[in-house]
Formats: C-alpha cells, sequence, structure tokens
C-alpha cells in the first residue's frame, strides 16, 4: 500500500490529507491557526474526524499514524496546545479549591 510522502519529495503532489494537515497543523503560526478554528469550528471539526477516521481504520491506521508522527510531530503538537489547567479538588460539601 502506497501512502503519501511529504508535498514535493521525489515530485509527489499535494494531496487531500496535505492540505487537511495545513488546516489543523498549530506549529507554524499558532494565532493565524487559533483564528480559523474560532471562525470555521465546523471545518475544523471535520478535518479532525477524517484524521481520526484514518487513524481507527483497519488498514490505514499503521501507515497514517506513522506518517503524522514521522513528519509532522502531530500528537505532541495538538496535545501541547490544549488547554490545560490544574485539576479542581473538592473540600467538603460544594466547596472548590485549586
Amino acid at each position: 500500500m502506497s501512502f503519501p510522502l511529504p508535498k514535493g519529495v521525489l515530485g509527489s503532489s499535494r494531496t487531500c490529507l496535505h492540505s487537511i494537515l495545513g488546516l489543523v497543523e498549530h506549529s507554524r503560526d499558532p494565532l493565524r491557526l487559533q483564528d480559523y478554528h474560532y471562525q470555521f469550528p465546523k471545518l475544523a471539526e471535520l478535518c479532525y474526524h477524517v484524521l481520526h477516521l484514518m487513524c481507527c481504520h483497519p488498514e490505514l491506521s499503521t501507515p497514517t499514524l506513522r506518517y503524522l508522527r514521522n513528519n509532522h510531530d502531530f500528537f505532541f503538537v495538538q496535545l501541547s496546545h490544549l488547554p490545560m489547567s490544574p485539576p479542581l479538588e473538592t473540600q467538603g460539601e460544594g466547596s472548590v479549591s485549586l
């Protein structure tokens, strides 16, 4: 099974996967992409859904995960842009502290 090479390698052309990754990557211009996620949330959701389907597909999962990991460091970059906050701890009834 062949899988897309990074665009331009060995004369490979840009594919739909390259376009989807271009839309969801945060590593190059976080401000522009953050605006994209706010302006077009349904498109962002659909892009992530396609990537999820490819990662779960029995025949596509291995090459897709390998490509995303080796060529884009995709999972680390995506997870590093998630808003993280410390877990809330409850104290007694109804009170919450950090």
